[in-house]
C-alpha cells in the first residue's frame, strides 16, 4: 500500500498522467469528503502547480496500519503564480503535510491530507510570525 502512495504522489500528482488513476484508485474516490475523479484533480493540480509551478514534496515517512497509509510530507516551491489567496510574490516555500489514504479492493478510496497553510502564509508575508 506504500508503494502505490509513493506512485501516486509521483506519477499523478507531480507528472500529471492522469491516465494512471485507475492503477491507484476505486472508482469511488472521495478528497477531503468530496467526490474526486480524474477531472476534478486535474483541475484541483492546475491550479496548484499555476501557484508553485516548482513544486516538490519529499517523503519524510509512511505508516501503514490496517488499510490505511499515513505519509507525513514536506512539500516545497515557489510562489511564483496567484494562489494562497494572493498575487505572486516570488518566495520560496517550505511546509509540512500529513496524507491519510484509505484503500478498499487494493485501490485507495479515501484521501484526507492536511498542509501547514499558515505556515505558508507565514513564509509569503501574508499573516505575522508569532513570537
Amino acid at each position: 500500500m506504500k508503494a502505490l502512495v509513493r506512485g501516486y504522489l509521483r506519477e499523478i500528482l507531480i507528472d500529471g498522467r492522469l491516465e494512471a488513476w485507475p492503477r491507484y484508485f476505486g472508482p469511488s474516490l472521495t478528497f477531503n469528503g468530496r467526490a474526486m475523479d480524474p477531472q476534478a484533480f486535474r483541475a484541483l493540480r492546475e491550479g496548484f502547480f499555476a501557484a508553485l509551478p516548482d513544486f516538490t514534496f519529499r517523503i519524510e515517512e509512511q505508516v501503514a496500519e490496517g488499510n490505511t497509509v499515513v505519509t507525513r510530507l514536506t512539500l516545497a516551491g515557489t510562489h511564483e503564480g496567484r494562489g494562497f489567496g494572493l498575487p505572486p510574490t516570488g518566495r520560496r516555500v517550505s511546509y509540512a503535510g500529513i496524507a491519510f489514504d484509505r484503500f478498499a479492493g487494493g485501490k485507495i478510496v479515501e484521501m484526507r491530507h492536511f498542509t501547514d497553510d499558515a505556515a505558508v502564509l507565514r513564509q509569503l508575508g501574508a499573516v505575522p510570525r508569532l513570537p
